[in-house]
């Protein structure tokens, strides 16, 4: 008795091999079947620049040593005779992957690359933040201490300077004592950049006022209103904390004693 052979086709329209005769209609969507194409490509394996020998051998390096896969193709690409180190590692992950080698996920390949220094800085809180930081900085060779100063304006007078001190010094630039020359200089420049009011004496121009000032109950508040001054401004004039004041803020206040004069005409 002879035996069975049955010819295989080839659906256009399902993309699958089919029992039915060449050039009749599939049974699924009645397509007419045509012969099954000729596979295309090289066979897996058969043509591959590396040996099962060699492939075992780049398999322990990759798990002793705990590299990826790219970085041992970017050392063999050449050797091996890929043209590139991409194609190398594309080759090798698709060999090992067919040879059954287990390869790390891709969390663990994150999680090796992101903590490289064998911390957690997610795992840390308060001070050992900043211990993580400064051994961080150490390792790159970037760390410098803290000034030793103090500060002396606000905010936070009184308390350690923050910057980091300059190279070769205890204290950052504001604070070095060899430098404060050279600072001074700076300041004073500064201050002469900034633009020049004409200044008048206090005492002038209160007594002025003070006919006026005498005759309100709340000289303060009155003088406030009817200049449209600053309460705090008025209150630091009257108490005396101020000696000197500008030009146009006399001319504002002097306006209440224009005002009167103007009404007694």
């Amino acid at each position: 008795m002879s035996a069975l052979t049955v010819s295989a086709s080839y659906c256009p329209s399902c993309r699958e091999l089919t029992v039915i005769d060449v050039g009749r209609p599939c049974a699924w969507c009645d397509t007419i079947t045509v012969p099954p194409p000729r596979p295309r490509g090289k066979p897996k394996g058969k043509h591959a620049r590396v040996s099962d020998e060699q492939l075992k051998i780049l398999y322990r390096v990759y798990v002793e040593r705990r590299v990826s896969v790219r970085q041992i193709a970017g050392q063999v690409w050449e050797q091996l005779g890929y043209a590139s180190a991409q194609a190398c590692g594309n080759s090798l992950h698709a060999l090992l992957t067919d040879r059954g080698y287990k390869l790390r996920s891709q969390r663990e390949v994150t999680v090796a690359r992101n903590h490289r220094h064998g911390r957690k800085p997610r795992a840390l809180a308060g001070p050992a933040v900043g211990e993580y930081r400064r051994w961080l900085k150490e390792l790159q060779g970037a760390y410098r201490p803290t000034c030793a100063g103090t500060k002396a304006n606000a905010p936070r007078k009184g308390s350690p300077c923050t910057r980091p001190a300059m190279v070769g010094s205890d204290y950052c630039l504001g604070h070095d004592p060899e430098r404060a020359a050279e600072r001074e200089r700076t300041l004073a420049m500064m201050r002469s950049r900034l633009p020049h009011r004409e200044m008048t004496p206090w005492a002038d121009v209160r007594a002025q006022l003070a006919p006026w000032l005498n005759r309100q109950r709340y000289p303060k508040s009155r003088l406030a209103e009817a200049t449209g001054v600053p309460h705090g401004t008025c209150c630091q004039l009257l108490d005396g904390r101020r000696e000197r004041i500008t030009v146009t803020l006399a001319r504002r206040l002097l306006v209440v004693v224009e005002a009167e004069i103007a009404r007694a005409a």
